[in-house]
């Protein structure tokens, strides 16, 4: 019994980082997309506003690659 439980609490962690990965690349894709959107005039965006989407993207990103690095 105790190592099901084991068992199930790993697999649930995994489901958890999956999950949280998954939920932050939507953030990062559907800021990506304010960007086209709003140089492109589709909608009308302030351009702070899309280079503040930018700049939050590239922090992610830079997050994600420094969390590979470390050890």
């Amino acid at each position: 019994m105790a190592a099901q439980a084991i068992l199930l609490n790993k697999e649930r962690a995994d489901l958890d980082a999956k999950s949280h990965a998954v939920h932050k690349q939507l953030l990062v894709d559907s800021l990506d997309m304010l960007i086209p959107i709003g140089i492109l005039g589709i909608v009308n965006l302030n351009n702070g506003i899309v280079g503040i989407a930018g700049a939050i993207t590239s922090l992610l990103g830079a997050h994600d690659i420094a969390s590979r690095i470390r050890p």
